[in-house]
């Protein structure tokens, strides 16, 4: 980023006047306390009358990428699937927090919480729990090089965990059977270990306590620290019920036993399509990006994903998704049995059918030449022979490389190609076509389409390629596997041109009624619109300056109250109705229940940040949480401070590290992988500018 200028500096200062702090308090009851009308208490006989399942859940933010062992959003699927086979209606509702899930449970706002937690004498005596999804231990955190030789070594050591955590009573059993001084640090309820761990490796807590599948996902990530004991033997993870539930937890225990989430979902299994029904689930590898699959707004999205959630479904399997860390990862998984499908927009060719069995396509691509859009929209190129000394863009070692020279070769045509680094993601050379900073590149036309559909202003021209296809991979000695996924790819309601299909496609890959460029000027009668009162109204609330949060309205919907994003945001504030449940019941596209919950949600989000970081900052912070997902932008402050820039401030800063969210190097190591980084850096700096226009104009 460049320097900021004048006017930036004057919109941080700003907002720090005009965005004051917000009551100095924790998120208390006022704040998470769920609608009453959805609060009661079920057995069985009243779950199956009701006809819904109320599935407790942590926030969908929260939601991390999958890495090793079973992932939450597995079991929650599982959950889901349970629901299904017994003609329940699953709902799935969303605590604002880990420590408040069990709260809402026994309050009977919801009948089961699916959440990872961990089977504790003090939880029995409240609640019912499950037969075990899976057996953890807790170790130990600290940093990386310690020794430990045994548990006497926490004589006088503090050690960080969350009040009323089965980490805190592991704890105080420690100290009581050995006799030890062992200081407790109680962080807030609503941090989780992660950040705990995350705090540890910058120096801010000495040791902490993890379960064991955290600790190997969260090591693979955070370097300097590491496992240095075990304090627990193995102790069970569980779902949870209320303590009346006594017929459910039988009926949920016959399920969990007979479609164990656990078995040959650990262990490599080549085995074909019989022996995956047996085991209930079916496990797909792919790519972390935004044609596949990644985490927007704290849910899993992604063309890929999508395809592979619907041949789930429609065979009654669960969903297991594996990451690979590169593209030569797809086929060596799947041949080694540790995923049963690959499914990453793989472009079928002789070498790899060499190595795996490919379907029926579901997907063809073109390489096309791409260009900013001029005034009529349209690229500047339109025939290949416009390509004559004109400067491209492309990585190095790419298809599209092989690709110009053959199209010097063949129309003796004289241009430059310019060879980008090979980690430089195709994305990031598209937005920079976008800004002008590169004539042109060349591309497969889905990626543009992408990049068409999230506004950037790009146009796409001549066609420099032959028809590829794409399909899905399977291993060659599981032909069955292959018939399975052929019939669903050529013949299901997923099928290429088939309606559900085209919904998929056109939400991924074609252009949406694009908004214009945030320029907006108050009326005559000092009005931005008709819900100008309304916005004043919840934003003063909370001590937001309303015409910040009119700003970030505009942003969203441009003021319209029926508007609907193509991930399914809803409403003048377009929320995701995950996150509008947690405040509201009834429309939610309602306006007056759109900004309560919207203004409600924006101010949690700043609550989620230090108290020492500055009011604005805070205020940025919420903005790119509101847009991006909370998660990414920790992510983004953790590698802001990793590359030496403050964690605390955005401009010039965090905003630095978001951008590289979107380049494999920095997102295989973020708890919440792939980011489309340009996004939430346009996102803040658009709202701050149409702030400062409204603050202008406005009283």
């Amino acid at each position: 980023m460049k320097q900021k200028t004048l006017t930036s500096v004057v919109l941080l200062s700003l907002c720090t006047l005009l965005v004051s702090f917000f009551c100095q308090r924790n998120i208390d009851s006022q704040e998470t306390e769920p609608f009453k009308q959805q609060t009661y208490i079920a057995d069985w006989d009243i779950i199956r009358e009701k006809g819904n399942l109320r599935i407790i859940t942590p926030p969908s933010e929260d939601l991390i990428l999958t890495r090793e062992g079973i992932p939450l959003s597995f079991e929650i699927n599982n959950a889901k699937q349970f629901a299904a086979l017994n003609n329940l209606n699953a709902v799935v509702i969303e605590a604002p927090a880990y420590d408040s899930i069990l709260p809402w449970l026994k309050r009977g706002v919801g009948d089961l919480a699916v959440a990872s937690l961990t089977v504790t004498e003090e939880r029995q005596h409240s609640f019912l729990h499950s037969r075990a999804v899976k057996s953890v231990r807790e170790y130990l955190i600290g940093a990386k090089g310690t020794t430990v030789e045994d548990l006497s070594y926490l004589e006088g050591k503090t050690v960080a965990v969350r009040r009323e955590s089965s980490y805190e009573g592991t704890l105080q059993k420690i100290k009581d059977s050995l006799g030890i001084n062992l200081q407790i640090t109680y962080v807030p309820g609503n941090m989780h270990t992660e950040e705990i761990i995350y705090e540890i490796a910058q120096g801010k807590y000495d040791y902490t306590l993890c379960d064991s599948d955290i600790a190997g996902a969260v090591l693979s990530y955070i370097d300097d620290i590491d496992t240095l004991a075990a304090v627990s033997g193995y102790r069970d993870v569980a779902w949870f019920m209320q303590s009346q539930s006594s017929e459910f937890k039988n009926i949920l225990d016959r399920y969990l036993t007979e479609f164990s989430i656990l078995g040959e979902l650990n262990y490599l299994s080549t085995s074909d399509y019989p022996q995956i029904e047996k085991r209930n689930t079916i496990r797909f590898v792919t790519r972390n990006n935004a044609a596949s699959y990644w985490i927007h707004r704290g849910r899993e999205i992604g063309f890929d994903y999508e395809l592979m959630s619907a041949f789930a479904r429609a065979h009654g399997l669960n969903l297991k998704i594996v990451i690979a860390n590169s593209r030569d990862d797809l086929f060596n998984w799947v041949n080694e049995g540790r995923a049963d499908i690959a499914a990453a927009t793989i472009t079928k060719t002789v070498e790899r059918e060499k190595m795996v069995d490919f379907s029926v396509p579901y997907l063809s691509t073109y390489e096309v030449i791409v260009t900013a859009a001029a005034e009529d929209g349209e690229s500047s190129i339109k025939t290949v022979e416009e390509l004559q000394n004109k400067d491209i863009y492309i990585r190095k070692g790419s298809s599209y490389e092989e690709t110009l020279k053959r199209i010097k070769r063949e129309h003796n045509l004289t241009f430059n190609i310019h060879l980008l680094d090979q980690t430089t993601e195709t994305e990031q050379i598209l937005w920079k076509v976008a800004q002008g900073e590169y004539e042109a590149t060349i591309c497969d036309d889905y990626l543009a389409f992408i990049e068409l559909n999230h506004g950037n202003n790009i146009a796409i021209g001549p066609k420099v390629s032959d028809k590829r296809e794409i399909s899905w991979a399977v291993r060659k000695d599981n032909p069955l596997l292959k018939t399975i996924v052929d019939e669903f790819v050529g013949k299901s309601d997923y099928r290429p041109r088939s309606l559900n299909y085209n919904i998929l496609y056109n939400r991924y890959f074609r252009t949406q009624n694009q908004r214009q460029s945030p320029q907006a000027r108050a009326d005559i009668i000092n009005r931005l619109s008709e819900f100008d009162d309304l916005i004043r109204l919840h934003s003063e609330k909370r001590d937001f300056d309303w015409r910040a949060v009119a700003a970030l309205i505009y942003q969203e919907s441009k003021f319209d109250p029926e508007a609907e994003s193509w991930v399914g945001a809803l409403g003048l504030m377009q929320l995701m109705p995950a996150t509008a449940r947690q405040f509201i019941s009834g429309d939610i596209k309602n306006p007056k229940n759109n900004v309560y919950a919207g203004v409600r949600y924006l101010n949690i989000l700043k609550n989620r940040f230090d108290r020492s970081i500055p009011s604005n900052e805070r205020f940025n912070f919420a903005l790119a949480s509101y847009n991006a997902g909370y998660g990414h932008v920790l992510d983004a402050r953790r590698l802001a401070e990793s590359k030496g820039l403050d964690r605390d401030r955005w401009f010039d800063n965090v905003e630095e590290a978001m951008l590289l969210l979107a380049q494999p190097e920095y997102y295989r190591n973020a708890r919440y992988g792939y980011c489309r980084g340009q996004e939430p850096v346009t996102y803040v700096r658009n709202i701050t500018s149409l702030f400062d226009s409204y603050r202008q104009v406005l009283d």
